[in-house]
């Protein structure tokens, strides 16, 4: 499908479901924010890292908690993520999308051990060429061939990372299997159309680089054209640029998530020749096996 065609179908889909897609992405991520402001403050309150830092005996069970409240916050992401991702899954096959964040609950622990395998095979593809520039460069190579295999590793990872693109829909869908036939279908899904999802991509965040560019540059203005003996000026003018490139961002992240992972999977059901069904359990954790 085009661009134009994926756009039409993504609002079709926003005005004709009851769902909430751009309020959800706001709430999740305040959400996120909440969470995480609370156990910054709660670590900060109690003294926990001033007892982590110095590392004591005395203070494992300081370390411990630490250690634990930001395990917790990780698998708090994790499923807030797989949750969104989830709901415009189902808004894109005219599901109750609401119903995402308890299917995403139940499926969490068998989603962890998927999401660290395929992150592991995506940073396995991009390490192997970085290890051989690194021992080239040891052994004084010529500087092209580092170079090149500093441009393999980049397109690597770029590869591997598209490959992945759909591996919230892959999961959705596993069925009975497992998790390695799981991490299997996403090179399926994606074969000969990863240069599609990279257009999308590249088309929704562009405006993500335009506006940190703008930002950098208004910086770099500032501090060329304001003298450099007058600080408090250029960290004024500086606050003033961040502060606004972080609501642009903010604005236009809650606008672009909605519409980039409904598009993602619109791409992914017609690929996978996917037919509504009526709804059932989804995620339900299997054996790891081939």
């Amino acid at each position: 499908m085009s661009f134009k065609e994926l756009r039409q179908e993504t609002k079709t889909l926003f005005k004709t479901s009851q769902a909430h897609p751009y309020l959800v992405v706001l709430g999740i991520y305040i959400l996120i924010y909440a969470v995480s402001t609370a156990i910054q403050g709660g670590i900060l309150g109690t003294g926990i890292l001033k007892a982590y830092n110095a590392g004591s005996g005395s203070s494992a069970l300081m370390v411990c908690i630490y250690t634990l409240l930001y395990v917790a916050y990780l698998i708090f992401v994790v499923w807030a993520g797989l949750s969104l991702n989830w709901y415009y899954l189902r808004i894109s096959r005219r599901e109750k999308a609401s119903d995402s964040f308890k299917i995403a609950f139940k499926a969490l622990p068998g989603y962890i051990v998927y999401s660290i395998l395929c992150s592991l095979l995506i940073i396995a593809a991009a390490l192997l060429p970085l290890i051989f520039a690194l021992v080239l460069a040891a052994a004084n190579a010529p500087v092209w061939i580092i170079v090149l295999l500093l441009a393999v590793m980049t397109v690597t990872a770029v590869y591997m990372s598209l490959t992945f693109a759909f591996g919230h829909n892959c999961y959705y869908d596993r069925g009975e299997k497992s998790i390695v036939q799981t991490v299997k279908s996403n090179f399926e899904a994606t074969r000969g159309h990863r240069l599609q999802i990279l257009k999308l991509i590249i088309i929704y965040g562009l405006p993500l680089f335009v506006i940190y560019g703008v930002a950098f540059g208004l910086f770099a203005y500032l501090a060329i054209t304001v003298q450099s003996t007058d600080v408090n000026k250029i960290m004024l003018g500086a606050a003033c640029i961040m502060l606004l490139a972080f609501v642009l961002l903010a604005v236009y992240a809650v606008w672009m998530l909605p519409n980039l992972y409904t598009s993602l999977s619109i791409m992914y059901n017609n690929i996978t020749k996917h037919i509504s069904q009526p709804e059932q359990e989804h995620g339900d954790i299997v054996a790891i096996e081939e």
